[in-house]
């Protein structure tokens, strides 16, 4: 049983490029059950208790691979075979020569209730979804301000401009203002093409910047 305490500090690994791993720490021990370094090292997330969440792991370091660096909340299955929220930062690593040689891993279980509350809602919304959701990732170099990623992330989960105005606390013209200057961005003449067009890029994944996830889990419910 892994303590409070130890939960906040998080877990810690080095992996080649490859995703095989090539260090770790006690925290990574304990969340997989294993009693030694020598079960880890060596090994893959394909090998260990959270393997169905191994693809999703191995997609976020082949994106920070290419310097694409961004977080991204994943589940994550302990020893006890519970499902746990996963905040993983991941940073690529260099070798003398200035080549990628792997990348850092730290990820830390996310305890806050509301952040799990915000999760399910966002699955239950979108069933298609995969479990998965980025922060800060950069999608075919489409720039966004932090207004645009909120009324864009409201907008693809079914909300109206008017609903994006009030959960924001802007007006609904400056909404429809965002929303406009994004059709440019994206190439769309229309909100519904926009709509079509950051599905498929992606963006469903993406979660922007918020306060309280409280608030956002129970706008989308609304």
């Amino acid at each position: 049983m892994i303590d409070a305490k130890s939960r906040l500090l998080g877990l810690y690994a080095k992996k080649d490029v490859d995703s095989v791993i090539t260090e770790c720490d006690e925290m990574f021990l304990q969340y997989t059950g294993a009693k030694s370094k020598d079960e880890i090292v060596g090994h893959t997330d394909f090998e260990f208790v959270w393997q169905e969440y191994a693809p999703l792991y191995r997609k976020h370091e082949l994106d920070i691979l290419s310097g694409n660096e961004y977080s991204a909340i994943i589940p994550v299955k302990d020893a006890d075979n519970n499902t746990l929220l996963f905040l993983h930062n991941k940073i690529r690593t260099l070798d003398e020569k200035g080549e990628v040689d792997g990348l850092i891993v730290r990820a830390m279980e996310i305890l806050n209730p509301n952040y799990h509350e915000l999760i399910t809602s966002l699955t239950k919304i979108n069933t298609q979804k995969k479990p998965v959701f980025a922060l800060g990732k950069k999608i075919n170099d489409i720039e966004l301000s932090v207004r645009q990623k909120q009324c864009l992330f409201f907008l693809l989960y079914g909300k109206t401009a008017k609903a994006i105005a009030n959960i924001l606390k802007i007006s609904p013209r400056t909404v429809e203002t965002h929303i406009d200057n994004m059709k440019i961005k994206f190439g769309c003449r229309s909100k519904s093409e926009l709509i079509d067009a950051a599905i498929n890029l992606g963006f469903l994944d993406v979660l922007p910047p918020f306060n309280n996830a409280e608030e956002i889990a129970k706008a989308l419910a609304e």
